[in-house]
């Protein structure tokens, strides 16, 4: 029990450090995925690089996927407990995020997300 605790501990220090490296490169976005909800604090962003700090607050494993213009892009596979980190340029369009496991997408792990301002 205190190997994991001491484990997840190195771990999240570990992806602190990996966050705070790439916060430089771009925007920071923290997304949350556990069973069947994925949250977002903000569905719109301006283009440019965006840094997503995924967390698994599930209890099985999930990945996030983000597909839009030009981008097709995931996590690894993540634990329940897991946390993992996912660069990517965006630029004006809408984005897809969810889980492609199973039928965690059609079960509500899925959000649309709005980069730059909508073409008229």
């Amino acid at each position: 029990m205190k190997l994991r605790i001491a484990l997840f501990a190195i771990g999240m220090a570990a992806l602190a450090l990996l966050a705070a490296g790439c916060a430089q490169q771009g925007d920071q976005a923290r997304v949350s995925l556990r069973e069947w909800k994925l949250e977002i604090k903000d569905t719109q962003r301006p283009s440019g690089e965006v840094v997503f700090l995924v967390s698994n607050n599930g209890a099985m494993r999930h990945i996030l996927r983000i597909e839009g213009p030009g981008v097709r892009k995931q996590t690894r596979e993540i634990e329940p407990g897991g946390n993992d980190v996912l660069s990517v340029r965006l630029e004006r369009g809408t984005y897809d995020l969810f889980c492609p496991i199973l039928q965690h997408r059609e079960r509500g792990i899925a959000v649309k997300l709005q980069v730059g301002q909508p073409q008229q």
